[in-house]
């Protein structure tokens, strides 16, 4: 879950307009492999924008990942036996970027409570506060955690660098890659701060 609210609305409406151009490009395409390929997107999109709210962290772990490693492995068939996708095994990764990012959010660090000055006034709220804050100041992610998404969000902030060449450069417009690898780069280091 990401905890500040401005970052927490702007990753949804990023993840947003992701859902509607997968979704455009589900629809657009006549083969069944390639359909079902950009519905999986849209599936990643709405699960980042889930992950990102108090409610997504509802969503039991073992279904996240359970869904997206059967993505990740359906992009892999795709890569290697099936109909042409472009730049399959990035998808794949960007799968199984899901399932890492699904087993690591209960390890990130929680947000610090606010100071008993802001909570009130009071002797007993003070105690109380106090005792919350310093639990939550020692409650820092573990160091893989950290390493783990600090790495994921370099790696997908630079696929959207280089998105952003290709869509500059080239023919191909890939706006939903961009927008996609651009925000769960910056969910990652959101997690690894």
């Amino acid at each position: 879950m990401i905890t500040n609210l401005v970052l927490r609305w702007a990753l949804t409406v990023l993840f947003a307009v992701c859902i509607a151009l997968y979704a455009r490009e589900a629809l657009a395409t006549r083969a069944w492999q390639q359909k079902l390929a950009w519905s999986l997107h849209v599936l990643m999109a709405a699960a980042m924008i889930a992950m990102g709210w108090p409610a997504g962290m509802s969503v039991p772990t073992p279904a996240y990942v359970l869904v997206f490693t059967a993505a990740a492995l359906y992009f892999v068939y795709l890569g290697l036996f099936g109909p042409p996708v472009a730049h399959a095994l990035y998808h794949s990764v960007m799968m199984a970027a899901m399932v890492a990012m699904a087993v690591v959010m209960p390890y990130a660090a929680m947000p610090a409570m606010p100071s008993a000055a802001a909570m009130g006034s009071g002797h007993d709220m003070a105690m109380a506060g106090a005792g919350v804050s310093r639990a939550f100041a020692s409650a820092a992610s573990p160091m893989w955690v950290t390493v783990l998404c600090g790495l994921a969000a370099a790696s997908f902030v630079g696929a959207a660098l280089w998105s952003l060449v290709v869509l500059i450069r080239g023919r191909h417009r890939p706006f939903a890659s961009l927008l996609m690898s651009l925000g769960m780069g910056v969910a990652f280091a959101a997690m690894a701060i």
